[in-house]
């Protein structure tokens, strides 16, 4: 028979911060928006370049459950976040939330940066569903041959030699069964948020096997 996943999952996919030395905080647009219901936030997927300035704290306060997975960035140390998630940090990161297996690496790896075939290479190496990715620092979120590919942006809209304006942003997946709601949310320059959904479906091709 066929897995029943009760449960919708609610991901906050964040990353390249790099508070304190690009930028000096997180929006407080966002901070207010994602402290009003904090145990609502079930995980967070952090792709790297962004401890410090208050970071974890802001990430613990977000979700109750504490639940962190990251990825080592291009300017991370070898360890995560202090105190209980001090741990070696790896390049990539693989795990499964409902049917939903995900990829996930900052993506300073992928040359050339951002590119739609070198994430196809990373994906069809992790092999997951949906694969996470930042360094570019600028948003992007689509569907290609049945694999959703997540690039959350910049937090902070920190500066970067790929994008001439990063605007802050970040993205929010619930994830229900082998659906995916995508939520993309940005600060625009009047320091009003936009926000967008994106819908996935994983089609399911086991029957053809």
């Amino acid at each position: 028979g066929k897995k029943k996943f009760d449960k919708t999952m609610l991901i906050f996919v964040t990353g390249d911060a790099h508070i304190p030395h690009r930028a000096p905080a997180i929006p407080q647009r966002f901070k207010t928006m994602l402290l009003k219901k904090p145990d609502k936030i079930d995980k967070i997927y952090l792709t790297g370049n962004s401890i410090g300035g208050g970071m974890e704290s802001f990430l613990q306060q977000i979700c109750s459950k504490h639940d962190i997975v990251q990825v080592k960035g291009d300017f991370d140390s070898d360890v995560g976040l202090v105190g209980q998630y001090s741990k070696n940090l790896d390049d990539v990161s693989v795990t499964t939330v409902g049917s939903m297996k995900i990829g996930m690496l900052h993506g300073h790896q992928i040359v050339p940066w951002g590119d739609k075939d070198a994430l196809k290479i990373w994906q069809q190496k992790l092999g997951c569903d949906i694969l996470i990715t930042g360094h570019t620092h600028e948003q992007d979120v689509f569907v290609h041959e049945n694999v959703l590919y997540v690039n959350p942006g910049s937090l902070t809209g920190a500066f970067s030699s790929l994008t001439t304006k990063p605007i802050p942003s970040f993205v929010l997946l619930n994830i229900d069964g082998n659906k995916v709601t995508c939520y993309k949310f940005q600060l625009n320059v009047d320091d009003e948020l936009e926000i967008e959904k994106e819908l996935y479906e994983k089609e399911d091709y086991s029957y053809m096997k």
